[in-house]
Formats: C-alpha cells, sequence, structure tokens
C-alpha cells in the first residue's frame, strides 16, 4: 500500500483507488507556489509506480482551481542569477512531465478559475470537468511572461492552432467556450452538478488497470 506523503500546502486523500487532491489556500485563489509544486511533486512521486485512478479537485466550497503562478515567485525570478532561474522552470517543467505521463486517469475538477500555470496543470490531466460560470485564460503574456512550460500541454488539448491562439492572445474564457474550444471535455450548471460527471468517468479505471500503466509508462 502506497503511503501519502506529508505535504503542507495542499491536501490529499487516498480511499477506494481514488486519491483525491485539494488545492489548500483559497485565500490566495491558490497559487502555483514553490511549496505546492513541491508538495504536487511529492505526491505525483509517490504514485508514479502504481496503477489506480487519480482526480484533483477542490472541495465543493472553494472558489477557485487555481489563479496561476506565484505573484511572489515571479519577483524572485526577476533578481534570480541565471542559474537558478533555470532550476525553477526545471522544477515546474518536471512536474508538468510527471503528471501528465502518470500511469492512471487524472481528473481535473475546476470551479471558479483555471489561469495561466493552474489552467496548464489541467490540460495535464486526462479529463477536465468545469462549472458553466469558471472562467479561463493563459494570462502570462500579459505581464510579459512567456507559457513556454506548459505549451506542449495546451496544445496536446486543444490543438496546435487553437493552443497558439490562446496563448498568445491571452484570451478570457468561460464553460462554455472552454468546452467548444477543447479546454474543458464536460460542462456542469453549478457547483453541485461537478459530482455527477466524475461518477461517469469512474468505469475507465475498472477494466485493465495495468494496461493503463503499460501504455502510460515513458
Amino acid at each position: 500500500m502506497t503511503t501519502l506523503p506529508h505535504t503542507d500546502s495542499v491536501e490529499c486523500e487516498l480511499h477506494q483507488g481514488w486519491l483525491t487532491v485539494w488545492f489548500n489556500q483559497p485565500e490566495r485563489r491558490n497559487p502555483l507556489t514553490d511549496e505546492v509544486v513541491a508538495d504536487l511533486q511529492r505526491i505525483c512521486d509517490a504514485f508514479a509506480g502504481r496503477p489506480l485512478c487519480k482526480r484533483s479537485d477542490p472541495a465543493w466550497s472553494w472558489r477557485l482551481f487555481c489563479a496561476g503562478g506565484d505573484l511572489k515567485g515571479f519577483k524572485t525570478m526577476a533578481t534570480a542569477s541565471n542559474d537558478d532561474v533555470i532550476a525553477m522552470s526545471e522544477t515546474i517543467g518536471r512536474l508538468l512531465y510527471t503528471l501528465d505521463r502518470l500511469p492512471m486517469v487524472t481528473i481535473a475538477v475546476i470551479e471558479g478559475a483555471a489561469m495561466a500555470g493552474g489552467l496548464g496543470v489541467a490540460c495535464c490531466c486526462d479529463v477536465t470537468i468545469g462549472t458553466a460560470d469558471a472562467k479561463f485564460a493563459f494570462s502570462e503574456t500579459r505581464i510579459g511572461i512567456s507559457p513556454a512550460q506548459i505549451a506542449r500541454y495546451v496544445m496536446q488539448k486543444c490543438g496546435e492552432s487553437t493552443g497558439r491562439r490562446l496563448m498568445l492572445s491571452a484570451a478570457r474564457f468561460a464553460g462554455e467556450q472552454a468546452a467548444a474550444l477543447g479546454i474543458l471535455d464536460v460542462v456542469v450548471p453549478d457547483a453541485d452538478g461537478l459530482r455527477l460527471p466524475r461518477r461517469g468517468f469512474a468505469p475507465m479505471c475498472w477494466p485493465a488497470p495495468r494496461a493503463l500503466w503499460r501504455r502510460r509508462k515513458p
């Protein structure tokens, strides 16, 4: 049995083959801080070799999934050495790669907003579910930051042409449009509806988890 790693910035629970992860800083709009990235990496590493189903979702009372990178972290990068910047970039890059390659089904449930790197994390998941009023944007370019780390996963999710346009324009869009663009797989009217579609994807996990593991193993 896999032991859940200790995490301070996110919460996780393993129950009947499902690992649920909650971002846990709603008062800060759930930014991707260094601590969050490190905790998510610990979770991914703990389960990377074990076939099971995993889902990443917010608590039902939360207003946000993830608003993107930590502004304090961006300020730190502005004054950091070149080697430090490369190290920071490699850290988030490793997390995205590991999440994309996890040998189990991953589901991102989005309520409130998924912006920038937070939306990039969602694009690494197999299934994305969101509310009709959820807000989305690849907003990095608005502050002069290239979305290079998430680009491959965005284009993998919604296609190269659409992905390029969304990332270069930093356009904002909501749930129904996100589905039309290929960012969301399922749109529900409100937070209460988020519970039902997740159950519909449970059969993806039952037939042959080891076949999934072999198919997705790097």
